[in-house]
C-alpha cells in the first residue's frame, strides 16, 4: 500500500480535474494535500540539505528533496492507521500549549557539536489524541557524519569521487571534510506533549526493516502507552502540586517575616520620631524663655530700642515657625498609624 502512495504521489496531490480529485485524493491524509508543493517551496539549501519551506504551518517532517516523496507516503498512511483505530492526528491549535522537544536527526553524535541553528521546524506540533492523550508525531530523515571531497566548487561523496577518476593533478587540488547529510533513512518519534513529561519512543529504519512494515505494531504499542502515560502526567501534576504549595509557603513565610520586619521597624520609627519631638520641645522652650527673657530686659529700655527689640524678637520667631507644643505632638505617628500588621 506504502509504495502505491509513493508511485502516485506527485500525481495524487496536483491532478486539477475536481471530478478525479477525489478519487486520487482519498488515499492520503487530508493534513497532507498540497504538502509536497509547500516543502518543495522552500529557502536555498545546499545540495543535499534538508529542505526549509517558507510555509511553517506544515505536518512535522525533517526531510530532504531527494526522500520528500517517501517521507511523505510514510506520514500518510501512518495517520491513516492512527484514524481507522479511531485517533485523529492533526495540527495543534495555536493556544493548545503543547510543546515540541529539539529533535535531533543524527543516527551518531559523533565528537562534532550539533547546533539546530538555521534548521526548520513547524509552526506548531503534530499531535494525534490516543484516548484523549495527545501526543506530538515527528518524522525525520536522519543524517550521518559523510565524507566529502572538494572537487571543482562542489562537495561529493566518497562513491561518486570515486567514479571520476581524476588526474593526478586534480587529486592534488582536492581536499577532504566531514558534513552530516541525510541518509534517505527515516525515523519516527512520538512524544508526550505535557511540559511536566519527558516521554518518547522512537521507530527507525534499520537494514531488515523500515518503517512502512511496522506501522500497525507503532499504533499498538502508543495504545498500549497511554496508561503509562496516564500515570506519569498525574505523576508529573502531583509533584506541580507539591511544588506549588511549596512555593506559596514560602512566599507566605516570607510575607510574615517581611510583616514582622516592618511592625519592628514602624515601633523603632514611632520611638524615635516621639524623642525627637521630646527634644525639640525641650529646645523651643530654652529658645521661648530666651525671647521672654529678651523682652523683660527690652521693657527697662529706652521706647525706640524697645520696639527695636521687640521687632527683631517678633522676626526671630517667624523664622522658627510654630512654637506650640501641641503642633509638634500631632504631627507624630503611632507603630499603628505608620504600619498597619496583615498577620
Amino acid at each position: 500500500m506504502t509504495f502505491n502512495i509513493l508511485r502516485n504521489f506527485n500525481q495524487t496531490v496536483s491532478i486539477p480535474q475536481k471530478t478525479h480529485s477525489k478519487q486520487k485524493r482519498y488515499r492520503i491524509h487530508p493534513l497532507l494535500i498540497q504538502a509536497k508543493e509547500n516543502f518543495i517551496n522552500s529557502r536555498q539549501i545546499e545540495e543535499e540539505g534538508y529542505l526549509k519551506p517558507y510555509k511553517q504551518l506544515l505536518v512535522d517532517i525533517t526531510t530532504s528533496r531527494a526522500c520528500l516523496d517517501r517521507s511523505l507516503a510514510f506520514a500518510s498512511v501512518l495517520f491513516r492507521a492512527f484514524k481507522e483505530a479511531g485517533h485523529n492526528v492533526s495540527i495543534a491549535s495555536k493556544d493548545s500549549g503543547f510543546r515540541r522537544p529539539d529533535i535531533d536527526e543524527r543516527e551518531s553524535h559523533g565528537t562534532r557539536g550539533y547546533n539546530r541553528y538555521g534548521k526548520w521546524s513547524p509552526l506548531r506540533p503534530t499531535v494525534v489524541d490516543v484516548q484523549g492523550m495527545v501526543l506530538g508525531i515527528s518524522i525525520v530523515e536522519t543524517s550521518e557524519d559523510t565524507l566529502l571531497h572538494y572537487v571543482e566548487g562542489k562537495y561529493l561523496r566518497e562513491a561518486a569521487f570515486r567514479k571520476l577518476k581524476l588526474p593526478k593533478f586534480m587529486l592534488e587540488r582536492s581536499w577532504t571534510t566531514s558534513k552530516d547529510l541525510p541518509t534517505g533513512r527515516l525515523r519516527l518519534v512520538i512524544y508526550e506533549t505535557y511540559a511536566g513529561v519527558s516521554w518518547q519512543k522512537v521507530w527507525q529504519d534499520t537494514t531488515s526493516s523500515k518503517l512502512d512494515t511496522i506501522i500497525p505494531s507503532i499504533v499498538e504499542q502508543i495504545e498500549k502507552s497511554i496508561i503509562t502515560l496516564t500515570q506519569e502526567r498525574e505523576k508529573a501534576d502531583r509533584e506541580a502540586e507539591a511544588r506549588r504549595r511549596e512555593w506559596e509557603e514560602r512566599w507566605e513565610k516570607s510575607r510574615r517575616e517581611d510583616d514582622r520586619r516592618a511592625v519592628e521597624k514602624s515601633i523603632v520609627d514611632s520611638d524615635i520620631d516621639l524623642q525627637k519631638i521630646i527634644e525639640s520641645w525641650a529646645r523651643v522652650q530654652q529658645i521661648e524663655q530666651f525671647f521672654k527673657q529678651l523682652e523683660q530686659k527690652a521693657s527697662s529700655l529706652p521706647e525706640d530700642q524697645e520696639n527695636r527689640v521687640r521687632e527683631r524678637v517678633k522676626l526671630a520667631r517667624e523664622v522658627l515657625g510654630t512654637q506650640d507644643p501641641l503642633d509638634y505632638f500631632l504631627s507624630w505617628k503611632t507603630p499603628e498609624e505608620r504600619y498597619k500588621p496583615k498577620y
